[in-house]
């Protein structure tokens, strides 16, 4: 998932549009304690980009969004803190 993320990164790799799709999914299979890692990292990571980079990063969010009740399958955590993830 990092190599992913950093390949979104990366100014002139021709593949990046279609990255989003599966880091969002990707990102799903990481524990509770790495998503929430992970989101914090993407919240600067949108903040500081560039429009080009903070677009895919909102796209690999909008599928990690769309795939996020497959999440509460993997792993067994209280509904508070799958529900608090959202918002």
């Amino acid at each position: 998932a990092i190599e992913l993320l950093r390949a979104l990164e990366m100014e002139d790799y021709q593949f990046t549009k279609y990255i989003p799709y599966y880091l969002g999914q990707l990102i799903l299979y990481l524990t509770p304690n790495e998503l929430e890692e992970l989101i914090d990292d993407l919240i600067e990571k949108i903040k500081q980009s560039d429009p080009k980079l903070s677009s895919l990063l909102l796209g690999t969010v909008g599928i990690a969004i769309t795939n996020y009740p497959k999440y509460r399958e993997r792993f067994s955590e209280k509904e508070k803190s799958y529900e608090n993830r959202l918002s």
